[in-house]
Formats: C-alpha cells, sequence, structure tokens
C-alpha cells in the first residue's frame, strides 16, 4: 500500500538522491555492478535523455523511442559485466542505444509489407505547411549520421555546444563546425 512519505523519509530520499548526483558514472556502475539496484536507477536518470534524444533523431516517433530506450537500457543492465572501461560508461550506452536501433530497423524492415503497392493518392492534396515539415524532416534525415544527430540534439534536444561536446567527445569547436555544415546542407536541399 501506498504510505505517505514523512519528513524523515522526504529528507533521507532527498539525501540519496542528492549522493547519487554526486557519485561519478564510474562509482555508480561500480555499485550497479554488486547489485545496487538505485545505482543503475541513477545512471538511467543521468543518462535517459541523451539516449531519448539520439533515439529520436533516428525515428522521430515517440511510442518507438520510448521502446528503444527501455530496450537500451534492459540490454545495458544485462551487460553491464561485459563493460570493461568503467570510465566510458556513457559511450559504451549510447554505442547500445545505436546497436539496439540498428536492430530494431532492420526488424523493421524485414516485417513491413511494401507501402509503395499499397499506397493510395490522396483525394486532396497536404497543406503547404505539412508539405514543409515533411520536406524539413527528410532533408534532416538525409544529413550525414554526425551532422543529424548534432543538429537534433542541438535544436530539438536543447543541448549546448559544451553539453554537445561531451556527448560526442569533439571539441566545441568541431560542434560549431558541424552545426555549420548541417544548416548548410539543410539550406542547398530545401531550396
Amino acid at each position: 500500500p501506498y504510505r505517505t512519505p514523512t519528513a524523515s523519509t522526504t529528507s533521507t530520499n532527498m539525501t540519496a538522491r542528492m549522493e547519487s548526483n554526486e557519485r561519478s558514472d564510474l562509482e555508480l556502475v561500480a555499485a550497479a555492478r554488486a547489485g545496487a539496484s538505485q545505482a543503475f536507477t541513477d545512471l538511467v536518470r543521468r543518462h535517459g535523455a541523451r539516449v531519448w534524444g539520439l533515439l529520436w533523431s533516428r525515428t522521430h516517433r515517440r511510442t518507438d523511442v520510448e521502446d528503444l530506450t527501455q530496450e537500451t537500457f534492459l540490454r545495458a543492465y544485462r551487460q553491464l559485466p561485459t563493460l570493461e572501461h568503467t570510465d566510458r560508461f556513457a559511450g559504451w550506452l549510447l554505442s547500445i542505444a545505436v546497436r539496439t536501433w540498428s536492430d530494431w530497423r532492420r526488424a523493421k524492415a524485414r516485417t513491413e509489407v511494401g507501402l509503395e503497392a499499397i499506397q493510395v493518392e490522396p483525394a486532396q492534396p497536404a497543406p503547404e505547411s505539412t508539405n514543409d515539415r515533411d520536406a524539413l524532416r527528410a532533408a534532416v534525415t538525409s544529413l550525414p549520421e554526425p551532422l543529424r544527430d548534432t543538429l537534433v540534439q542541438f535544436h530539438f534536444g536543447g543541448k549546448s555546444y559544451r553539453e554537445l561536446a561531451a556527448l560526442f567527445d569533439v571539441t566545441e569547436a568541431a560542434i560549431n563546425a558541424r552545426l555549420t555544415k548541417a544548416r548548410q546542407l539543410l539550406r542547398e536541399r530545401l531550396e
């Protein structure tokens, strides 16, 4: 049954959350490997938005992103004992997210019927704003992966240059170059 938190339990929970925020990924991974489920929960909280943003940049469907994010963390939990460089947890986790997405995409391609064969012409032309959105989505999707991921994380994920540099393990100058190149390619493709 649900119990209303008391001042002491609320204080204890807040202290535990503050301590987990102060703990490094290295410490949380070690604790999770030792069986502390709260440590892995803290890793999920810390890296969930990053994984979600990466998967969003590839699928653009909320339900798919939610499923893939959950699958990513499930795989990470199962593979945690195989992580060799515990100080590189974030990169390792993102690589699992990319593999999870790749597996999902391949499975989806095998099960889908050729939509071109069954599509029907719409009764009315779509509004121009929808066409513009579709054109933009297609242009973004066609960008090379590093440019697309950087652009999506910056504009839709709200990440700063510094956060992106840490996420992709590059300099802030490289982030600026990626965003500049991505915008240039989008302008060319949308003209």
